[in-house]
């Protein structure tokens, strides 16, 4: 007989293991009297007492003669397979016959209930009962005893010594937490399993094989843009309705969906079957009879669709077919809509007529049937321009059999006109005359009477404005919408624009010009605060100027409360500028003090030259006291950059910081000298004034340059610098002796440096090297630099 193993969730779970203490059968001991005096006395009994004690207490645990227990001894293949056979009653028939084990082995039993599903021999037909079971044996036996599944990745020190055959039941095992690590990261594949790590194992096996494990996803799979079809990992078969998201055609999206309260995300594709999804489409619109004018809509939407499917067939035949028999059906649509406008344009009598209506068309009314022959004249090739006559024909009589205003305002709202205003049913029926056809007719005279009501609104009785912007905006929509109707408006003035629209310019004019004041009033009340200070610059008062001028300019009056010629917002700008012209002064007068010496610095003379130039801008008119064309002001700030310029070439003690403070004296003489000849007189300039503190910029100017206006004579340090290359270059010198002597009253720093001989040998190479290139007489040397590189 084979055996069978009992359901584990249902049956084996409920069971415990048990351990046989020795070789041979032990006593039983109920399991209410078992206590373990060597479980119970061992201090460190916490990882392993609880599942002892479960085992004890399904009665399948048994002592020795003493009843101790033995946790630290291993466990032997036979005692193993004991346990297991209990844990999951286990049939103990089967066909395994081992050599080296009998039938009269107390352990018999247990080892044909567990071979070969959940432990194999050595493969010579022995099961070596007596073995002690190593780690990886026992994750094998447990994993495949209570069916567990699960992934994990081994990551031991040790991992690469587990056997091939027990390396995926080591990561079931330790996925499940049934066996976990030793020491140092070890898994010790090899080592013996103790009674107490077996105990633990085992218990641990029971609550993973009783734990209810979520099933994963397996595949997911999009049946059509909202319906997916997801296969889990038991093997069940879900369709999922998505509520969230639409899936894109062939576009890969991430959805998030729950199956029996758990939430899944996967990323699927929908990629659509075209052609099945336009046969549905076709032949649904095949499946629409036309009987009434109301079913055209349902065969327009579906035409739509079926073509819009259709399109993305890729198969051409396919897609030939299905267009073959969308244009059928249109084919079909149309004759049975020929026959219908036929059957209407061949009725003879008023009988006929009604019959023709009746059967296809909408709001058909028999007592107007007369009104309907009037306006059908046998010349309609559509259906919808018969319905448009009846629905004509019906408002148009509705509207014209109100007696009351009340009844006309029933009316007009209950056969669908528009932007109907109560407030204006007075007017709407003075302005339907009876005299309209259709509806658009009646429709144009509400539009106007709601255009003309909002015009007249516009402005007050005096012809002031009465409306803001919005209000000009919708009145002006009203007037369009006629206008490119092509509805007739009244022209009193024949300036070639509708009265309405002259309306419409002359609110928005006064409107434009209040806004206009408004922005000029704030912007010059911004100028000064409530306390009378200034808080705005010169860009902000010319901003107020420019407001208040265009108003000016457009000739609109501005209050002038104290009646003396200036208007109000005038005399604020004015004082705003006023009290700006004070601030420059405070500002100007700050930065040279009491006794003429300078108080700021570069950024304070530029901050207040900005102020002055920005009034200049403006048109300010500035003091002038000594009449010269400079304004007080700027005289002032003037004589503050001079000061600045001199304490700087004052504080100058190199060529490269003297140099640009010279150029930017503006001085020709100086500026027209060559970079390397400025660098030369910068020098002369620092050596001759080293103790020297000038006053002024043009003490500085003097000391480089100066003309004597009446007798013409030069003077300064760049005519003594360009006379001495000016000796040089004087071809009557042709003596080594005579150069020799120019050479040292210049003064040349390198030429003083050299012995008498080397002046001599220094004096001659100068001489020698003279090249009058211009035959003018004159050597051409230009620097002290190209004579001392002569030396």
């Amino acid at each position: 007989m084979t055996k069978q193993k009992s359901s584990r969730k249902v049956f084996a779970i409920t069971a415990a293991a048990a351990m046989a203490a020795t070789a041979v059968v032990p006593t039983a001991v109920l399991a209410a009297d078992v206590s373990f005096p060597d479980v119970e006395n061992d201090s460190n009994n916490g990882w392993y007492k609880s599942s002892v004690d479960y085992l004890a207490e399904q009665d399948y645990v048994q002592g020795d003669e003493k009843g101790n227990f033995h946790p630290k001894d291993f466990v032997k293949r036979h005692s193993a397979a004991e346990v297991l056979r209990k844990a999951l009653s286990l049939s103990t028939e089967g066909p395994e016959d081992f050599s080296d084990v009998d039938s009269d082995d107390w352990f018999y039993e247990s080892v044909v209930a567990v071979s070969p599903e959940i432990f194999q021999g050595d493969g010579k037909g022995n099961f070596l009962p007596e073995k002690v079971l190593t780690r990886q044996e026992a994750a094998v036996a447990i994993v495949q005893a209570f069916d567990l599944e699960g992934e994990v990745e081994l990551t031991f020190a040790d991992s690469n010594n587990i056997d091939a055959w027990a390396k995926q039941a080591a990561e079931i095992a330790l996925a499940n937490e049934v066996i976990t690590g030793k020491p140092d990261n070890l898994f010790a594949p090899k080592a013996g399993v103790t009674r107490a790590e077996y105990a633990v194992m085992v218990q641990r096996a029971i609550e993973a094989a009783n734990k209810e494990v979520t099933p994963s996803v397996e595949s997911v799979s999009a049946i059509d843009a909202d319906t997916l079809e997801v296969t889990l990992s038991n093997g069940e078969v879900v369709t999922v309705d998505l509520t969230d998201v639409v899936l894109e055609a062939n576009v890969e999206t991430e959805v998030t969906f729950s199956i029996d309260g758990v939430e899944y995300t996967e990323l699927v594709t929908y990629v659509p079957n075209y052609a099945a999804l336009a046969e549905a489409e076709v032949a649904e619109l095949e499946g629409i009879t036309v009987e009434a004018i109301s079913d055209l809509e349902v065969v327009a939407d579906a035409l739509a669709a079926a073509e819009e499917a259709v399109a993305l067939v890729k198969d051409a035949d396919v897609q030939a077919a299905l267009q073959a028999r969308i244009d059928a059906v249109v084919e079909a649509n149309e004759t049975t809509l020929a026959d219908v406008v036929a059957s209407v344009n061949n009725a003879t009598t008023q009988v006929q007529l009604n019959n023709a209506l009746q059967a296809f068309f909408n709001n058909v009314n028999s007592n107007l049937i007369a009104q309907y022959d009037d306006v059908l004249d046998g010349t309609e090739t559509f259906v919808e321009e018969i319905q448009a006559d009846i629905n004509d024909v019906n408002v148009v009589t509705a509207v014209g059999e109100a007696t009351t205003q009340i009844e006309l305002l029933e009316a007009l709202n209950n056969n669908g006109f528009e932007s109907v205003n109560p407030d204006l049913i007075a007017e709407y029926a003075a302005a339907i005359t009876g005299d309209e056809t259709t509806a658009a007719e009646i429709q144009t005279d509400i539009d106007l009477v709601n255009a003309e009501a909002s015009v007249d609104a516009l402005l007050a009785a005096d012809g002031s404005l009465a409306a803001d912007q919005a209000e000009i905006d919708a009145a002006q929509a009203l007037v369009t919408a006629l206008v490119d109707a092509g509805v007739a408006l009244a022209d009193t003035d024949n300036n070639d624009a509708p009265d309405l629209q002259d309306t419409i310019n002359a609110a928005q004019e006064l409107l434009d010009i209040q806004v206009a004041i408004e922005e000029a009033q704030a912007a010059v009340a911004a100028l000064v605060d409530a306390d009378g200070n200034l808080s705005a610059d010169q860009a902000e008062i010319n901003a107020a100027q420019e407001l208040v001028d265009a108003l000016v300019a457009q000739g609109v009056t501005l209050p002038d409360a104290d009646n003396d010629g200036n208007t109000d917002v005038q005399e604020r700008i004015d004082e705003a500028q006023a009290l700006l012209v004070t601030e420059v002064t405070e500002t100007v007068a700050a930065l040279v003090d009491a006794e003429g010496n300078l108080a700021a610095d570069q950024a304070e003379i530029d901050a207040a030259q900005a102020l002055v130039t920005a009034l200049v801008d403006a048109g300010v008119a500035l003091t002038d006291t000594d009449g010269d064309g400079t304004s007080d002001f700027q005289e002032n700030i003037n004589v503050a950059q001079d000061l600045l310029d001199t304490a700087a070439i004052n504080a100058a003690t190199t060529v490269t910081e003297l140099e640009p403070l010279l150029v930017g004296l503006e001085l020709p003489e100086y500026n027209n000298l060559t970079s390397t000849q400025r660098l030369e007189v910068a020098e002369l300039f620092l050596e001759q004034n080293a103790d020297v503190v000038f006053n002024n910029t043009a003490e500085v100017e003097v000391a480089l340059y100066a003309l004597d206006g009446t007798t013409g004579a030069e003077s300064g340090i760049i005519v003594e610098y360009q006379a001495g290359i000016a000796s040089v270059n004087d071809l009557t010198v042709d003596t080594i002796t005579e150069m020799d002597a120019i050479l040292d009253a210049l003064n040349i720093d390198e030429y003083k440096a050299l012995s008498a001989s080397e002046q001599l040998v220094a004096a001659e190479n100068v001489l020698n090297n003279r090249v009058d290139a211009n035959s003018d007489g004159l050597g051409d040397y230009s620097s002290i630099t190209q004579i001392v590189n002569n030396f």
